[in-house]
């Protein structure tokens, strides 16, 4: 029994080492198989770390690659950032240059404006001087001095108005029948019914008779014009005879014989024709003879085509002539409405017609002075100067 009971007591020793060792190795067993877990778990975990290293490493690639992505995004950026402030001062340098040009502009328009406005002011300057050119043309009147003294009037140039005028002569018909010209600027009547050898001037509204008197008795039908610039005056012709051929020179103090025509010129006038005096035609001999005189005497011009008399002689500046009106004694002394003009030694019938001045004491001075009438009323001058 100590035996067996010693034996026992080993044995259960040994049971207990058992135990203990079985429990030990049921530890370690549970120990080795919660190893292998933790070994599967380790190797899972040891994948998730390979996994997540190269997933972080992919990561560090990725990142690599965008902080490459970022640089070239931030030089992108610095260089729009660049070009954008080059587009900018480029648009603020066409603002500016677009301001320049406005101003420009707007500088033109100011300048073509106050041009406008110097170009209107002028305009208007010209016209006020139009104006007053015209005023001081209808400010021009014509002395009209007829057989009565006493019915003498002012014409306006422009036949808008007439308003009597006042001179003062010897006698009401001391300018009848008498022939006048312009010497040194005064006008002078020469002859007349009055006294045939008179001589007067017109100073101011009188008439003041000289001490110089013609050569030849000039009754009715003389002409007179100014020659050599007006410092002057050709006197010619007469009623009858030879006088009616005969001419003298007045300077102003003195009067001297000089060419006598080769045909008589009673009512034949006298005009400038190329510079010269020169007559057509003859009331009492009726006929078409044409002269000038020249520095060696009368010289013979192309017949007039009808027997004229009674008109009026106006030289022009191209030194043609023109015969206004008249009689043709060659048809019963019919009044005459046209205008001829001697032009270049020809005689030529001019299409314009005018009232027939048969009256002989309307002053011809020129050709842009013309009052034109046969009875006590003047044709207004607005009437015909379409024809003029």
């Amino acid at each position: 029994c100590a035996i067996l009971n010693n034996f026992r007591f080993e044995n259960e020793q040994e049971l207990s080492k058992i135990d203990g060792l079985a429990y030990q190795l049921c530890f370690l067993r549970k120990c080795e198989s919660n190893t292998g877990i933790t070994r599967r778990a380790c190797y899972d975990f040891k994948n998730e770390l390979i996994k997540v290293n190269s997933e972080s490493a992919i990561c560090q690639k990725t990142k690599t690659q965008l902080q490459i992505e970022r640089n070239y995004l931030e030089r992108t950026k610095n260089e729009l950032s660049y070009e954008k402030i080059s587009f900018e001062n480029e648009l603020q340098s066409c603002k500016l240059e677009s301001v320049k040009i406005r101003v420009k502009q707007e500088s033109r328009i100011l300048d073509l404006e106050n041009a406008k406005k110097k170009l209107t002011d002028l305009v208007s300057d010209l016209e006020n001087e139009l104006n007053t050119l015209k005023r001081e043309k209808s400010d021009v009147f014509i002395l009209v001095i007829p057989y009565r003294v006493d019915r003498s009037y002012m014409q306006s140039s422009d036949g808008s108005s007439q308003i009597s005028a006042t001179i003062n002569a010897p006698e009401n018909n001391y300018a009848k029948y008498a022939t006048h010209a312009l010497v040194n600027g005064k006008l002078h009547i020469f002859g007349g019914t009055s006294d045939y050898k008179k001589i007067a001037r017109l100073d101011d509204c009188t008439f003041n008779e000289l001490t110089v008197r013609l050569n030849e008795e000039r009754r009715n039908g003389q002409a007179a014009l100014s020659i050599e610039n007006g410092e002057k005056a050709l006197i010619c012709f007469g009623f009858t005879g030879n006088i009616s051929k005969t001419c003298e020179i007045f300077d102003g103090s003195t009067t001297v014989s000089t060419f006598a025509a080769d045909w008589s010129h009673r009512n034949g006038g006298l005009g400038l024709y190329k510079n010269q005096p020169a007559s057509v035609g003859c009331y009492f001999e009726e006929h078409q003879k044409a002269e000038t005189l020249s520095a060696s005497g009368w010289i013979a011009l192309p017949n007039h085509p009808k027997r004229i008399s009674r008109h009026s002689l106006v030289g022009l500046e191209n030194e043609s002539m023109l015969l206004i009106g008249g009689a043709d004694y060659g048809n019963g002394g019919v009044s005459q409405s046209g205008i001829l003009a001697t032009e270049r030694r020809k005689l030529e019938i001019k299409s314009a017609i005018f009232c027939r001045p048969t009256m002989l004491d309307l002053p011809f001075t020129s050709a842009d002075q013309f009052i034109i009438s046969d009875t006590g009323l003047l044709t207004p001058f607005k009437d015909w100067i379409s024809t003029k």
